[in-house]
């Protein structure tokens, strides 16, 4: 019995100990957000004092200003004066924002139904009043989604002289979309719909928002992956998607695809007068099929994906539907939330992503290449191209102006030669902020030859957005810069120098009866660098709000 005992409690300890790291182990904290972050790091060439100045930039130093915004707007809700008063708020602030920059705010409209319709380009500082009129501008008659993006994103593309990272579309919808245009022709008014009555039973509810009502393939649970509607999780609605793609390709019984019993909606004639287009099809009712609105969500999800692609920044603002009816605009709400890759964005978060490049709290850490020093007292900042003044106490340098003296501080390790610079402002992409100090060559070679070195061992930035959220950890590049050590002969007795490469020049002759030539090489770095490498780290897709 006391074995029994001794045993039983040895396997009690070898129980717990075998689950303890699944037990016991800490929660993985949550990831940081990757955010590509406009910046660039360079150098000049050294001058006579082998010293190079060197220039940190938020955003980069060599970034065009100039941004464009394409609103892509539902026809009929998006018109809602609020919808435009939050629009024409949101420009207001980019209009102050670029204000004495020297940067050009384009704006493009889209509004679209069952078809798009694509505004000019509008410059932001004087056409204010047209850009208001092509937001009110009302249209009725069918939600094409997929027709919207397609006019939004020829828009972005067709508009040279901005970079793709700042470019902005805006979708503003209730994501209530059931047509599509897959033949790439936005400004169609007829684009596609599939159905799944029949000529014999045809209403006006065939090839519309509630063709589901003759049959619905999600709610065929067991066969499909169902369209959801409590969540906006990306992982969930890729699932959802994915499938909706295979069911399209599945070969039915009739063998054809979904591709096949696409046609043209008459919107005047299908849902008005209650008869069908000229080339009409009916599907079969079967579970592994997709539907129109299947479509039109997929279609538009390939449209966005484009789009992002393109290294365009995209936001998705929901609406409500008014005439869908409590719960059944569920799912469009899930699908405009999906695109913002599950979050819920507002037009003050569309404001900040589009305005900030980095957030107050944001700090940058530098260190000095090995074989150079700070150059004491060197360090200056300026915002939008303006010096602020620098107030010196130690080891701490601050950065302002009257209103506020400290909107970035330095503090200076003299111990390993590095800094530490924190951004208390939120720092804008129409105004950049430049710090720039000097480094000194102080530890070069001693052999002859040509050298290229790294100013600064490492520059890395931890940004923080405008709401204070950490982002991962931004590697500035390290610009270079070269010099030359060249050799110096002198001969002791002629007095003549003569300046050459390393090699050695030729040895007094045997047998020689002058007095013997004492020559001594002397290694002497020139006056300074030849060349410096210019590195910049450049922003490829979103900005921080």
């Amino acid at each position: 019995t006391e074995m029994k005992g001794v045993l039983s409690c040895l396997l009690a300890l070898m129980l717990v100990f075998s689950i303890a790291p699944s037990v016991f182990a800490a929660e993985e904290p949550a990831a940081k957000p990757a955010w590509d972050i406009s910046h660039s790091k360079v150098a000049t060439a050294l001058n006579e004092n082998n010293e190079s100045t060197v220039t940190l930039s938020l955003p980069s130093a060599e970034e065009n200003l100039n941004s464009d915004v394409a609103f892509v707007l539902d026809g009929s809700s998006s018109a809602d004066t609020e919808v435009v008063q939050d629009s024409l708020k949101l420009l207001e602030e980019l209009k102050t924002a670029t204000e004495n920059s020297g940067a050009a705010v384009n704006v493009c409209v889209v509004k679209f139904k069952r078809q798009a319709f694509k505004s000019d380009w509008y410059d932001l500082s004087n056409n204010f009043d047209a850009i208001k009129n092509a937001m009110e501008t009302k249209y009725s008659g069918g939600t094409n989604i997929h027709a919207g993006l397609l006019a939004g994103k020829e828009a972005l593309d067709q508009h040279d002289g901005v970079s793709a990272d700042r470019k902005h579309l805006i979708l503003i919808s209730d994501g209530s979309t059931y047509l599509y245009s897959k033949d790439g022709n936005w400004a169609s008014d007829t684009p596609f719909t599939r159905s799944y009555y029949t000529k014999e039973n045809y209403t006006s509810a065939a090839g519309g928002f509630w063709d589901n009502g003759m049959h619905e393939p999600n709610n065929c649970p067991e066969v499909n992956v169902t369209r959801p509607k409590t969540t906006s999780d990306v992982a969930v609605w890729q699932k959802y998607l994915n499938d909706v793609k295979a069911r399209n390709e599945r070969v039915n019984s009739e063998g054809k695809t979904g591709d096949d019993y696409d046609y043209h909606c008459d919107y005047d004639l299908n849902f008005n007068q209650g008869k069908p287009s000229a080339d009409f099809k009916s599907q079969p009712c079967e579970p592994r099929t997709a539907n129109n609105r299947d479509m039109a969500f997929y279609y538009a999800n390939e449209a966005w994906n484009t789009i992002k692609d393109r290294g365009y920044h995209a936001y998705s603002i929901a609406t409500a539907d008014g005439s869908a009816g409590a719960g059944n605009a569920d799912d469009s709400h899930c699908f405009m939330h999906y695109l913002n890759d599950g979050a819920s964005l507002d037009f003050d978060a569309i404001e900040k992503e589009i305005i900030y490049a980095v957030g107050a709290g944001s700090q940058v850490e530098d260190k000095m290449g090995s074989e150079f020093d700070l150059v004491s007292g060197t360090f200056q900042l300026t915002v939008g191209g303006k010096a602020l003044t620098c107030i010196q106490n130690g080891n701490a340098y601050s950065f302002g102006d009257d209103v506020k003296s400290d909107r970035f501080v330095i503090i200076y390790n003299e111990g390993d030669d590095s800094f530490t610079w924190t951004i208390n402002e939120n720092v804008s992409n129409f105004a950049p902020v430049q710090l720039s100090y000097k480094v000194k060559l102080t530890n070069s070679s001693t052999t002859a030859g040509r050298y290229e070195v790294a100013t600064n061992e490492y520059a890395r930035l931890t940004p923080k957005d405008s709401n204070g959220v950490v982002g991962q950890t931004v590697e500035f590049d390290i610009p270079k810069v070269s010099y030359t050590i060249k050799s110096l002969y002198y001969n002791a007795n002629g007095g003549t120098g003569t300046n050459g490469t390393a090699k050695p020049t030729d040895s007094p002759k045997t047998g020689d009866n002058s007095n013997p030539a004492l020559w001594f090489v002397l290694l002497l770095a020139s006056g300074g660098a030849v060349t410096a490498t210019t590195i910049y780290g450049r922003k490829n897709k979103r900005s921080v709000k």
